[in-house]
């Protein structure tokens, strides 16, 4: 394949680039085509027109840019690597564009998991809160009760005898109360540990006084 119309340096990029791309000679179909067409007897008395398929792809090129069959030889060949470039670079970007795709659902999937656990963590934190402020209200509760309990049981001098009478002291009504605070949220009966311990502290479950008889 020579030709006027090419410089060496041309032939020899397009050789290359044949190469580069897989495009062997033995894997083409050329024929030679009748011209049609302006250009005068030489293009439609000549099978100048070039057409070329390439096997392994079925891409087809058909060249009567000139009326030298070498120079249509030429630009068919290079028109024929110009379509299998496209069709590879076509191939990649699809390729890219699905992984992109993929990319963009995976951390679309991740966003929505990291809103989920934080909700969840953010449920978590408010049923702790919820837990905690109604154990220290029950504790309050409880505390209070245990001071009521305290006030009635102030030692008091009996109208008969004026023997003073058993009394609970602030330190065992603060235990009775933190008993009771802390049993009320646990699988336990509360008011049994608060008998529990009241008798081991002994503090009477009653605090009134009978006098002795005359």
């Amino acid at each position: 394949m020579a030709d006027a119309f090419v410089s060496t340096e041309k032939r020899a990029a397009l050789d290359l680039r044949m190469v580069q791309l897989g495009v062997r000679e033995a894997e083409l179909i050329e024929k030679f085509i009748l011209g049609s067409g302006s250009g005068g007897q030489k293009i439609n008395k000549t099978s100048s027109c070039v057409y070329l398929k390439h096997l392994p792809t079925g891409i087809e090129v058909k060249c009567q840019q000139s009326r030298s069959r070498d120079l249509n030889r030429f630009l068919a060949r290079r028109e024929l690597c110009e379509r299998i470039t496209e069709r590879i670079e076509g191939a990649r970007s699809k390729r890219q564009q699905e992984h992109e795709k993929i990319r963009r659902q995976k951390r679309r999937r991740s966003r929505r998991q990291k809103e989920r656990m934080l909700e969840d963590k953010k449920h978590q934190s408010s049923k702790k809160q919820m837990r905690g402020k109604a154990g220290f209200l029950a504790l309050m509760l409880a505390v209070g009760m245990a001071g009521g309990v305290h006030a009635e049981s102030i030692p008091t001098r009996a109208p008969d005898t004026g023997a003073p009478t058993s009394a609970m002291s602030i330190g065992q009504a603060v235990v009775l109360g933190v008993v009771e605070g802390v049993t009320e949220y646990l699988p336990v009966s509360s008011t049994g540990h608060l008998l529990l311990a009241q008798r081991l502290m002994g503090v009477p479950s009653t605090s009134s006084g009978q006098a002795p008889s005359a």
